[in-house]
């Protein structure tokens, strides 16, 4: 039995709404994928901001994705999306990001909750660095885990530790797949 989370949502296919920036600060024409959540830190330049990117070389598959900002911000920022699990099965999760480059990479994580909660900084999130750390350009990253309830909770995460030019990350094409038990 082979089930698959796919498309809509999770491809960042099914619309786009306005996101406030919980600190107040200017995201003018942000956009946060329907069905998705996000958070931002912020230091003492600003914070990240939430878009919708519609242009060809910044889209995996479909017609937009996600993107994060971070230039001149030294923050962590990310998404999260929670996913109905059956206890005992082994999900994988495969996403895909497009980072841009900056002088002060942004570290890529791929977070999962097993626990469906919903606070990145939880100590029930296991990170996992992206498995293909490249710059510029399309990196595929997966994770097998074994549900221990009914529902686990997808993060995506960038930490750009110093505010230098550039560092955009791009999310599209995220899947999870329900192998049944093992």
């Amino acid at each position: 039995m082979r089930r698959k989370l796919a498309g809509g949502e999770w491809d960042f296919e099914a619309g786009f709404n306005p996101w406030i920036n919980p600190f107040g600060d200017s995201c003018d024409g942000s956009g946060l994928a329907n069905g998705w959540s996000a958070f931002t830190t912020r230091d003492q330049f600003g914070s990240s901001c939430m878009n919708q990117t519609t242009w060809k070389g910044n889209v995996h598959s479909g017609e937009s994705a996600q993107e994060i900002t971070f230039a001149f911000v030294g923050n962590q920022a990310g998404v999260y999306k929670s996913a109905p699990t059956l206890p005992g099965h082994q999900y994988t999760v495969e996403a895909w990001m497009r980072r841009e480059f900056s002088p002060a990479k942004v570290d890529v994580a791929l977070g999962i909750d097993l626990t469906g909660g919903t606070n990145w900084e939880a100590e029930t999130v296991q990170w996992f660095p992206w498995r293909e750390d490249v710059d510029d350009q399309w990196a595929r990253t997966e994770e097998t885990v074994t549900a221990t309830g009914q529902s686990m909770t997808v993060f995506i995460k960038g930490s750009h530790t110093f505010p230098e030019i550039g560092g955009a990350l791009r999310l599209d094409s995220i899947s999870i797949t329900d192998h049944g038990t093992p």
